[in-house]
């Protein structure tokens, strides 16, 4: 699946974002750039170029993007971060308690490898892991792979749950609700 992106370097100019003041700025041109409505179940916020952007800037930028992304409908995948930045901008999501996703692509433009930085409570850790194996599943087959003793309607919060943070799409036939990993291989941690 082809997805949309949007080239961070290329929208703001330069390889670096270093602080509040210019993370805040940054905001402001991606915030422009951003779609208001996004089709697909993620945009990617290519990150090749892009030199260094630190914690403090990606918590001003980068991060308040994202929930502008979540709310146009998409999970935002940051692709291609280089290994400093990546320690920067986990260390803003562990700040601000917000699960981020990161990913790399091939040279297809498919996605690889992808994880989730930032927190996931325990609970949501074991959601992610068990809807990942099942590749599909809903309140009741999720209760019945998992290893916690929780019962279908809190399997069906916890699905629910992810869905709200974009992790996992949503599909509903007739009145059961299936649940599957937003980005194929999706996990926690790197």
């Amino acid at each position: 699946m082809n997805l949309p992106s949007l080239h961070l370097k290329s929208v703001l100019g330069a390889a670096e974002l270093l602080g509040i003041a210019a993370g805040r700025a940054a905001l402001e041109r991606l915030g422009k750039a951003a779609p208001t409505r996004v089709d697909a179940p993620a945009l990617l916020l290519d990150m090749s170029g892009m030199e260094l952007v630190t914690a403090s800037a990606a918590r001003e930028s980068l991060l308040k993007l994202s929930e502008v992304i979540s709310q146009a409908g998409a999970l935002p995948v940051f692709v291609n971060v280089n290994a400093a930045t990546l320690d920067e901008l986990r260390f803003a999501a562990e700040a601000l308690k917000q699960p981020v996703v990161v990913a790399s692509t091939d040279e297809q433009g498919s996605l690889t490898g992808a994880f989730v930085i930032g927190t996931l409570e325990p609970t949501q850790r074991e959601t992610l892991e068990v809807v990942s194996q099942l590749e599909e599943a809903d309140a009741k087959t999720a209760s019945q792979a998992a290893e916690s003793a929780a019962g279908v309607t809190a399997w069906n919060n916890r699905l629910s749950n992810l869905a709200s943070l974009r992790l996992l799409q949503e599909r509903k036939v007739g009145k059961t609700k299936l649940y599957s990993l937003t980005v194929k291989g999706l996990a926690y941690g790197n």
